[in-house]
């Protein structure tokens, strides 16, 4: 699997799985039944509204990316059953667990925009249709400004209307269509439930105390609030971890696997920011603009700013870079570069090379060491040339970050894995998925051909029965 800032490698493979008709159409609907919930969820009122900034004016919008403080059955989402997506994924695939993990990973990782397949069989569910138009009309009815939750513009609302069109045009019968399925198009507002935290159950989300200590480094001011879930991580080490226990592989060996993946994912993300960071502070240390004064008198003037970016290229890529106080950024661009700094100094004395991808596993180790140091400015910082305590304590903040960042991953795949040797079996390879996949659809297919009448729908827009999670 290819490991380096997202995952094409499953992206590849879910393409293929997607070339089987039964599973590409039991794909279909798992996910039309996972926008429904999401749907419902939105017209319960089940959602963060943020504020945001536009045209220099505040403007409160629906947040689509969840945020480490938000999980299924809490909070904002008390409606949202934990578990509520694995359920969903299991009843589709008629109780088979490899071929309910295996469709879940469909749209639920780093590259999932690009899963997708042409001329395959959907079911018209006249039910799933109605709850659908229901949660829409609700919401619109009641919070429009959703409508602009991902496209501030009249498209958002072209968007909504053609998909309106397109569900009460498929009638009230039960029939087999010809349909194209993607993951971009089977979210109505661009809202995946499924990636709220949970979602696959709450023993399979990072606890508590590891929530608040990434949140402590990553997002002092906002706390966990301010700090994205990425759930995904979850679902594409469970995916991956599946594929080796059907394989034979062993069970302590499949979570070993999967936390190396991690921190070579995590490595690879991190290189390529390490060199520029320490570009950066040779750069500053050529100008002598090590010296946080001389570098906030820069900053002050707009013209000399512009003029030092394009001097220091490097130096843009620093997180907030377009902060407007001076001081604050100043501090930014120094911590980053002189951590860049330390760290690259202590891969060159540990023997680890960036471009080796054999040992890329041992910068997290090598972070964590960093971190925890009894004395760091005595151990690392002196080494490499940070030579003033109080840069030293600030480098450090950013190292210990980037430390809980490799963490974290760890723990998510982690997870992923547990759930994957607790749930899935042994097969012989994806025929026996293929194989698998055409059985639940002939059966949804029977089901719904012997289905008259629509049953279970609400009728008017006062029932609001359909709004409870099923």
């Amino acid at each position: 699997m290819n490991v380096q800032g997202s995952n094409p490698g499953l992206q590849v493979r879910n393409n293929m799985l997607m070339r089987n008709s039964c599973f590409a159409s039991l794909a279909q609907r798992l996910y039309s039944v996972a926008d429904a919930e999401a749907l419902e969820s939105l017209a319960r009122g089940e959602r963060k509204t943020r504020q945001i900034i536009k045209n220099d004016k505040p403007d409160s919008r629906i947040y689509n990316v969840f945020k480490m403080d938000e999980s299924a059955g809490s909070n904002e989402f008390k409606g949202v059953a934990p578990g509520w997506f694995w359920e969903k994924a299991l009843t589709v695939a008629n109780g088979d667990t490899n071929l309910a993990i295996q469709l879940m990973g469909i749209c639920t990782h780093d590259d999932w925009g690009g899963s997708g397949a042409n001329d395959i069989e959907e079911v018209n569910d006249p039910n799933l249709n109605r709850r659908k138009i229901m949660a829409i009309e609700k919401i619109d009815r009641e919070d429009p400004r959703i409508l602009y939750s991902t496209k501030p513009d009249r498209s958002a609302k072209q968007t909504l209307d053609s998909k309106m069109n397109e569900l009460k045009n498929r009638g009230n019968s039960f029939k087999i269509i010809r349909t194209t399925f993607s993951c971009d198009a089977q979210t109505t507002y661009g809202y995946r439930l499924y990636l709220l935290p949970g979602s696959i159950g709450n023993k399979f989300d990072i606890d508590n105390s590891l929530k608040e200590k990434i949140a402590n480094f990553q997002s002092p001011t906002l706390g966990k609030e301010g700090v994205r879930s990425k759930y995904y991580h979850v679902y594409g080490a469970l995916q991956s971890a599946c594929i080796l226990v059907r394989g034979g592989y062993p069970h302590f060996m499949v979570k070993q696997i999967a936390k190396r993946v991690a921190r070579a994912y995590r490595a690879n993300g991190i290189c390529p920011d390490i060199n520029r960071y320490s570009n950066t502070f040779s750069s500053l240390n050529e100008k002598n603009l090590l010296d946080r004064n001389k570098l906030i008198k820069i900053l002050d003037s707009e013209k000399d700013r512009k003029s030092f970016f394009s001097l220091i290229p490097e130096s843009k890529i620093v997180e907030f870079y377009q902060v407007k106080d001076s001081s604050r950024l100043a501090d930014i661009i120094l911590n980053y570069a002189r951590a860049g700094q330390i760290l690259k100094k202590g891969m060159k004395l540990d023997l680890i090379d960036c471009d080796k991808f054999q040992i890329l596993g041992r910068v997290g180790p090598l972070l964590e060491s960093m971190s925890k140091a009894t004395d760091p400015y005595i151990s690392w910082c002196r080494l490499a040339g940070v030579t003033d305590k109080i840069a030293c304590d600030g480098a450090l903040k950013v190292i210990k970050t980037w430390a809980v960042d490799f963490e974290w991953t760890e723990k998510q795949h982690e997870l992923g894995a547990t759930m994957a040797t607790e749930l899935c079996k042994y097969d012989s390879g994806d025929e026996d998925i293929y194989k698998s996949a055409c059985t639940p659809w002939e059966k949804i297919k029977s089901d719904f051909q012997d289905k008259n009448t629509i049953t279970n729908a609400p009728q008017t827009s006062e029932d609001r029965s359909y709004l409870r999670i099923k």
